[in-house]
């Protein structure tokens, strides 16, 4: 919660994690810190899914592929 807050105040301007399942502990929780991480200009990038939250489709396939590695954990 620290680095989102840190984030938040501009400290920095970019999130990079190793997968989705190391974001959140569910789906609802990922999208909201994405979302409002997006609102203040603060990139999320998830390296193994190759996913930049900044693009058109990052969010799309933030949604799609969450519940997915929710399953596997």
């Amino acid at each position: 919660m620290r680095m989102i807050n840190d984030a938040m105040d501009g400290k920095f301007d970019m999130i990079i994690t190793k997968s989705i399942s190391r974001s959140a502990r569910n789906t609802l929780d990922t999208l909201s810190h994405v979302r409002q991480l997006k609102d203040k200009g603060v990139d999320v990038f998830f390296e193994k899914d190759n996913i930049n939250t900044l693009t058109m489709n990052g969010e799309l396939l933030l949604v799609i592929l969450r519940p997915l590695s929710q399953q596997e954990s």
